[in-house]
C-alpha cells in the first residue's frame, strides 16, 4: 500500500512542462502523493527565502529536504542581480538558505534528513583559494563552477 506524502517540487519556470510530466509519473506510482509545483528562481536568494516561507506556513514538520538545483555554466560567467555567479548561488548559497530556513521544521520531524546532490564524481581540488568567486580572468569554467 502506498504511503501518503506531500512533496514541494521547486523549479525554474523553464522546467514547468517537464515537471508536470514528472508529477504525473510520481502520482501514477503513488496515487496518495500530493505534489505541489512551485515556480521559483532560487538562484535569487530572496526567492529561496520566499519558497521556504510558503513551506513553513503550510507544514508543521519536514522529514526530507532533497536539494538538487544546479546550473551547468557552458559559457562565460553569469551573475544574478546581486552579483553572485549563478552556479555558485544555486549550489551553495541557496542550499545553505534552504537548510537554514527549513531547519526548524526538520527539527520537529521524528527523523529528518537533508540530501544535497552536486556533481557526483566530477569534483576537483580548488587551486586558488583567493578567488572563491572565480572572478579572476581564466579561473571560471564548467568544472570549477561546480566544485
Amino acid at each position: 500500500m502506498a504511503a501518503s506524502l506531500r512533496i514541494y517540487l521547486v523549479g525554474h519556470k523553464s522546467s514547468e512542462e517537464r515537471m508536470h510530466t514528472f508529477i504525473q509519473e510520481l502520482q501514477a506510482i503513488n496515487p496518495k502523493a500530493e505534489v505541489i509545483w512551485t515556480k521559483a528562481e532560487v538562484a535569487l536568494l530572496a526567492e529561496t527565502k520566499r519558497v521556504c516561507k510558503v513551506i513553513k506556513s503550510k507544514e508543521s514538520c519536514v522529514d526530507l529536504l532533497f536539494l538538487t538545483t544546479g546550473h551547468a555554466p557552458f559559457g562565460p560567467r553569469r551573475e544574478t542581480a546581486k552579483s553572485l555567479e549563478i552556479a555558485q548561488s544555486l549550489e551553495y548559497y541557496s542550499r545553505i538558505l534552504f537548510v537554514l530556513y527549513i531547519l526548524p521544521l526538520l527539527n520537529k520531524a521524528e527523523v529528518s534528513k537533508v540530501v544535497s546532490v552536486l556533481m557526483g564524481e566530477l569534483e576537483q581540488k580548488l587551486n586558488d583559494s583567493d578567488d572563491l568567486d572565480l572572478k579572476k580572468p581564466g579561473n571560471f569554467n564548467f568544472i570549477k563552477a561546480q566544485t
